[in-house]
Formats: structure tokens, sequence, C-alpha cells
């Protein structure tokens, strides 16, 4: 519990938008329900929600929903009654209920989208962009302040797919229009179709995509190096996805 509220601090802190750190995934099960239970348990969109929870709320509801710790064993760990535990609970518990999307997209039409955005973003087409997003898309950039990105919430479609073109265009010019030494790839970070840069052959950059099946909803980058740190040590070791 301590460390929770340790981490906490220092993510206040933290220069620009927080997020969690990405990893690489192996593709959900082919049984809908048990991909749909893992699949909202991963996503950096789940890690963030449970962000908004406090240390002790968050401690509780990971310690049963995840551990399938008994209220009297959460009690004793977090210095709460065993009735009060089950309050924090089940009132974690329906607000994180509240803020996700019910139904995530069956991973061939996540993947399908998010590489018509890759390509798209190869090609610095804006109006390409514009019809594989959604209307009112978010998109959140996590640098920690030692990469160029927005620190701050965007939203909307145009903006974003302009941003898009511009982040392309612009890598290229520092790359001195060697496009060669520029690569982006399809890959499935935290349960979610992904596509990950890779200047001169370092990882750059992994946009994780959010959709409805038919739009991305919602653009998480992480550029921040230290973030990056596993997710590069997985590529080094030939692509080692984890289970979810």
């Amino acid at each position: 519990l301590d460390r929770l509220k340790a981490a906490h601090a220092t993510r206040e802190q933290y220069v620009g938008t927080w997020l969690p750190e990405p990893v690489l995934t192996l593709d959900a099960p082919s049984d809908p329900q048990l991909a749909a239970e893992r699949h909202e348990s991963i996503t950096l969109a789940f890690l963030v929600l449970l962000e908004t929870l406090t240390p002790v709320e968050r401690a509780v509801f990971l310690l049963r929903e995840v551990f399938e710790y008994g209220y009297d064993e959460i009690g004793a760990i977090v210095q709460a009654s065993p009735a009060n535990c089950r309050q924090i609970f089940h009132r974690a518990k329906a607000q994180l209920a509240n803020q996700r999307p019910r139904f995530p997209a069956p991973p061939a039409q996540q993947h399908a989208l998010v590489e018509r955005f890759l390509r798209a973003t190869e090609r610095g087409d804006l109006g390409a962009l514009q019809e594989v997003l959604a209307a009112d898309v978010q998109l959140w950039a996590d640098s920690g302040g030692k990469a160029p990105a927005p620190r701050r919430l965007v939203q909307g479609r145009d903006t974003i797919a302009q941003l898009m073109v511009i982040f392309a265009d612009s890598t290229l010019q520092l790359l001195g229009g060697d496009a060669s030494a520029l690569r982006m790839e399809m890959a499935t970070v935290n349960g979610e179709a992904a596509f990950l840069v890779f200047i001169r052959g370092a990882l750059d950059t992994a946009a994780i995509c959010s959709t409805d099946g038919t739009r991305i909803t919602a653009l998480r980058l992480v550029r921040n190096p230290a973030k990056l740190a596993f997710l590069t040590s997985q590529l080094a070791t030939g692509g080692n996805a984890l289970p979810f």
C-alpha cells in the first residue's frame, strides 16, 4: 500500500501525460467471453482507469478481483474492517464499470482498422486518416518530457489526423528525407492493435489504438524511452509476447 501511495505521488510530478508501460501480448483467445474478460484487464485504457482510484481502493479492488482474497485478509492488509473493504470494493468496481467500454472489437477488426491508419500515416494521407478516425477520437501521449509530444489531451478527428501527418513529415525531415530510416509495423500491445515506430532500427514510439469495430476511438502514444525499455527487450529476444 505504501508503494502504491509513493507511485501515485511520483506520477503527480510526472512531466505531461502519464501512461502505463506498454507490453507486447499474444492475440486474444478464441473464446469470445474469455477474450473480453482478459482484454479489459490489460488494456492501457483500463490500467489508466485504475489510476483514478485511490491507493486503498486500487489495493482492495486488485486483491479481491485479481487475487481473490477474502475481505478478512484484505482488511488486515489495508487496515480496515471487512465490511468497509466490501464497500470499497463494490464502489471501486462500479466506478470502473461506468467508465470502460463493454464490448471490445474482435482482434481482426482492430488490426484491419489500425493497419489502414498506419498506412495512411506513412503516406501522409489526411483524407484516409479522417476516414478511419471517430469524430470524437482522443489522443494521449507519454514522453516524460524526453521526446516531443503533446502534454495534454488532444481531441477531434481533424486535429488528430493533422497531428499524425505533421508527426510523419517532421520525423522524415529529421532523418534528412531518408525514408529507409523510418519503419512502422503492426503489433498487439496490452491486448489491443498497435503499431510501432522505429527510427534507424531503434524503437521510438508505441501507438496503441482503441476501436469500436468501425473507427479508432482513442490513441495512446508512448515515447518515453524508459517506458519502452521492456518492450524493446521483448523485441530483442524475438518479439516474445506475454499471454493474456
